[in-house]
C-alpha cells in the first residue's frame, strides 16, 4: 500500500481522461484510464482506506427570485446541492485498492458480484439517487424561475399594450374629424349614406350611430338620414317592424320614402305580404311622401296595393320597377289623391312591353294630376306615349323610350301647355314623325337620342315642323341630320342659351355660320343663337381621322375673337360663357395647345379671365373654356 494522497480537479466532456500516478520518488506505478459523460468538477482523493469519489460542492450565482425586492437580481451566492460526475474508473489494477472490481466486465459476464462489489453496486445506487434528487431540486427552481420570468414578462406586454392603447387614443383626439362641425359632419354622413348601395343603406345609418356618442348625436339630429327606409323581403318579419318603428321614431314625424323591394322569391300568393309587418307601424300622423315598389310582375304590385291604403293617401311620388310585363286586368289601384311623380322603370332593359301597364290596370289612376311622368328603361310605343300625354294635361316633366317605327293608326293631338321638360330615346327604328302630332308651347328643355345608324329623310321634315318657340336647352344625341335642318328647326327659338351636339352634323361648318359678322352689319334676325352661353360638341371620331388644325385653330379663334368683339350691338356668340369640344379619341393634332395659347392670350388683350382647361386619357380631348366675371 502506498501512503501518498493527491487530488486532482478535472472538467471533461465525452472524453477519454488518461492520469498518470507518480509516487515521490518519481518513479511510474500505474496508470488508470477514466471515461467521463457530463461536465462537471471533482475530487479525486486516493488513500489506504478511502476508494470513494466525494464531489465538492458548486457555487453559481442564483437568478432573481419572486420574493426579490423589485425583482431585481440577487448578487449573492448560494450553494446548490452535489452535482456528482459519474466516472468509471473501475480497474482491477487499482494502484489504490487491488480488490476493486470493474463492474462494467462484471455486467457483461455471468457471474455474481462479490460482497465487495455488492457495496460497490449500493454505493453506486445511493449516488445516483442523491444526484437524481439533486438534479429535480435544481429543476424545480428553475421552472419557479421561469415561471416568475414568464410573468414579467406578461407584465410587460401588458404595459405595452396599454401603452399603445392610450396612444392611439391620442391619436385619435387629434385626428381632424374631430375638429369638423357638426353641420359639416351631417353633410359628410348623407354623403356616405347615399354612395352606399340600396340594400345597406339602413346599417349605413345604424353604423354611424355606433361609432361615437358625438356621432350619434349629430346622426340622430341629420333627419335626412331617417327619411329612406328600404324593406327587402330577404328581412326577418319581427327586424322589419323593429326597424319600420326605429326610422319612424328618428325622422320625427317628417314625410318618409319607403321602398318596398322583392328581389327573387316565390309567387305572392304563398308568401305573406311585407305590409302586414310595415302597416301596423304607422301613426295616425306618419306620411309617405314617396313610395317604390320593386316586383316580379303588375300582379304583385297588385297583391301589394291591396293592403297599401293607409300608406298611400299622402304619396307623391310613385316609383314601380318590374321585372316582368304580365299582370292583372282587374286591378284595383290604392287611392293617392295627392300622387305627382309616377316613374315606371324594367329590371331587364331588353324586355319590351306591349302596352302600358299603367293605363291598362290604372282604370282610376290620377293622371289629371300628375306633373312628372317617365318610363325610363321600360320600353313603350308612340301609341301608348301619346295614350299617356293625353291623360297628363298638366305634365311638367316626362321621359319616354319608344321602340317602334311609326303610328300604325292616325292619332289624335296632344296639347300639353305646361310641359317644360322633355326627353326621348328612339331605339329599334324608332322615328320622329311623332312629335308632329304633340304641341308644346312652354317647352324649356328638350333631349332627343337615338341609337339608329342613320336618320331618314322623313324624320328630318318631321323634325323641321316641330317649333319650339320658348325652347332654352336642347341636347341632340346621335342624330345625324343637315345643317340646314337644324338651323331652320333652332331658328325661331331666339332663348337657346345651352346646346349640346354628339355627331349631329359638321361641326366646322356650324362654325363657320356662329362667326357671324356684327350685328351693325346684318339684320338681327338673320343671326343665329343670339343667347347662347353654353355650347358642347362630342365629335366622335375614327381613327383614320383627324382634328385638322385648320378646326382647331381658325375656326375655334375665329368664333372666340366674334365673341370677344362685341361692337355696340350683338354678335353671333356674343354671350357664349363654355365652349367644350370633345373628339373621343387618343390622339389629337398639336395645333390644340397653339389654339389654346391663342385663346389665352386674347383674353388677356380685352381684359377678362377666361379659363382654358385640356384633359387628356383614353376618351380623348376635351377643350373647354370658362369664363369667370
Amino acid at each position: 500500500m502506498f501512503s501518498a494522497r493527491f487530488s486532482l480537479c478535472l472538467q471533461v466532456k465525452n472524453a477519454l481522461l488518461y492520469i498518470k500516478w507518480l509516487p515521490r520518488g518519481g518513479k511510474k506505478v500505474s496508470s488508470v484510464y477514466a471515461s467521463a459523460s457530463i461536465i462537471a468538477p471533482f475530487y479525486l482523493t486516493s488513500g489506504p482506506s478511502s476508494s470513494s469519489f466525494l464531489y465538492p460542492p458548486v457555487t453559481v450565482s442564483k437568478m432573481p427570485t419572486p420574493n426579490s425586492p423589485n425583482g431585481s437580481l440577487d448578487e449573492s451566492s448560494a450553494t446548490d446541492p452535489y452535482m456528482p460526475a459519474i466516472v468509471t474508473c473501475l480497474a482491477r489494477s487499482d494502484p489504490f485498492r487491488r480488490a476493486q472490481t470493474n463492474l462494467g466486465q462484471l455486467a457483461r459476464s455471468n457471474s455474481a458480484p462479490t460482497e465487495d462489489e455488492t457495496g460497490q453496486i449500493e454505493n453506486l445506487f445511493s449516488d445516483c439517487n442523491a444526484a437524481t434528487a439533486a438534479l429535480d431540486a435544481q429543476e424545480t427552481s428553475i421552472k419557479t424561475q421561469i415561471a416568475w420570468l414568464q410573468k414579467q414578462l406578461a407584465r410587460v406586454e401588458s404595459s405595452r399594450g396599454r401603452i399603445a392603447s392610450m396612444r392611439a387614443k391620442a391619436t385619435v383626439l387629434q385626428s381632424a374629424v374631430r375638429r369638423l362641425p357638426s353641420e359639416v359632419l351631417e353633410h359628410v354622413f348623407i354623403y356616405y349614406v347615399q354612395s352606399s348601395d340600396a340594400s345597406a343603406r339602413n346599417s349605413s345609418c345604424m353604423k354611424l350611430c355606433q361609432v361615437s356618442s358625438r356621432w350619434r348625436q349629430v346622426a340622430r339630429s341629420c333627419l335626412f338620414l331617417w327619411t329612406e327606409l328600404q324593406i327587402f323581403m330577404r328581412h326577418k318579419p319581427e327586424n322589419v317592424e323593429g326597424m319600420t318603428r326605429w326610422f319612424f321614431s328618428a325622422s320625427r314625424g317628417l314625410p318618409l320614402t319607403l321602398t318596398l323591394e322583392r328581389l327573387s322569391g316565390p309567387p305572392p300568393t304563398s308568401f305573406p305580404s311585407i305590409n302586414m309587418f310595415v302597416i301596423p307601424a304607422f301613426q295616425p300622423w306618419r306620411t309617405i311622401k314617396n313610395l317604390s315598389i320593386h316586383a316580379l310582375c303588375i300582379m304583385e304590385i297588385a297583391h301589394e296595393f291591396r293592403r297599401l291604403g293607409v300608406v298611400a293617401e299622402d304619396v307623391e311620388t310613385l316609383c314601380i320597377r318590374l321585372s316582368g310585363a304580365d299582370g292583372d286586368e282587374d286591378f284595383q289601384p290604392a287611392p293617392m289623391p295627392n300622387l305627382r311623380k309616377a316613374v315606371l322603370t324594367m329590371v331587364d332593359r331588353g324586355t319590351r312591353i306591349q302596352y302600358l301597364p299603367l293605363v291598362r290596370f290604372y282604370g282610376d289612376f290620377p293622371w289629371a294630376q300628375l306633373t312628372h311622368f317617365s318610363t325610363r328603361t321600360a320600353k313603350v310605343s308612340p301609341e301608348d306615349m301619346l295614350n299617356v300625354l293625353s291623360y297628363c294635361p298638366n305634365l311638367q316633366d316626362a321621359t319616354f323610350v319608344l321602340y317602334e317605327h311609326a303610328l300604325w293608326v292616325e292619332p289624335e293631338p296632344v296639347d300639353l301647355p305646361n310641359l317644360q321638360s322633355f326627353k326621348l330615346i328612339f331605339i329599334h327604328g324608332a322615328s320622329t314623325n311623332v312629335l308632329s302630332y304633340l304641341s308644346m308651347p312652354a317647352l324649356k328643355a328638350f333631349a332627343v337620342a337615338t341609337h339608329n345608324n342613320g336618320w331618314v329623310k322623313w324624320d328630318s321634315d318631321a323634325l323641321q315642323s316641330f317649333h319650339l318657340p320658348s325652347l332654352e336647352s336642347l341636347t341632340f344625341y346621335g342624330i345625324k341630320i343637315s345643317l340646314n335642318v337644324f338651323m331652320s328647326f333652332v331658328h325661331p327659338s331666339r332663348k337657346l342659351t345651352r346646346l349640346i351636339l354628339e355627331n349631329t352634323f359638321h361641326s366646322s361648318a356650324f362654325m363657320e355660320m356662329l362667326c357671324m359678322p356684327p350685328i351693325d352689319q346684318l339684320d338681327a334676325l338673320a343671326v343665329p343663337l343670339p343667347v347662347l352661353t353654353h355650347l358642347t360638341i362630342y365629335q366622335r371620331l375614327a381613327r383614320i381621322e383627324k382634328v385638322t388644325p385648320h378646326w382647331s385653330t381658325k375656326k375655334v379663334v375665329r368664333m372666340i375673337n366674334s365673341r370677344i368683339e362685341n361692337y355696340e350691338g350683338v354678335d353671333g356668340v356674343a354671350a357664349l360663357q363654355s365652349f367644350t369640344f370633345i373628339p373621343t379619341r387618343s390622339s389629337v393634332s398639336s395645333a390644340f395647345g397653339k389654339a389654346a395659347a391663342t385663346l389665352a392670350h386674347r383674353s388677356r388683350e380685352v381684359g377678362f379671365n377666361m379659363r382654358v382647361q385640356w384633359a387628356y386619357g383614353e376618351e380623348g380631348y376635351y377643350l373647354s373654356m370658362d369664363e369667370e366675371w
